[in-house]
């Protein structure tokens, strides 16, 4: 498991913007934490790391949080790129 204490500069950055993102999509669809968890299958301590940047997750998690809002990996990172204010 890589934490961000193992990384540091961009890579917290990104780490961080990428939470941040989960968060406010997990918002948006009036979704908790326990909730966005069990749809995607992931444990519910892990997708708190994720939202707090302190999860360097896969590209396979992150396909499974996609869909749990049901947004494709290309249509996730575009609005990753999109979001400057995160």
């Amino acid at each position: 498991m890589t934490t961000t204490k193992e990384i540091s500069g961009k890579e917290k950055e990104i780490l961080s913007k990428l939470g941040l993102l989960i968060a406010r999509l997990r918002t948006q669809h009036k979704m908790s934490r326990a909730e966005l968890s069990r749809k995607s299958n992931l444990h519910v301590q892990y997708v708190y790391d994720v939202e707090m940047g302190k999860r360097n997750c896969t590209i396979f998690v992150l396909y499974k949080i996609a869909k749990t809002f049901n947004l494709s990996l290309s249509d996730f990172f575009k609005l990753y790129e999109e979001n400057t204010d995160l």
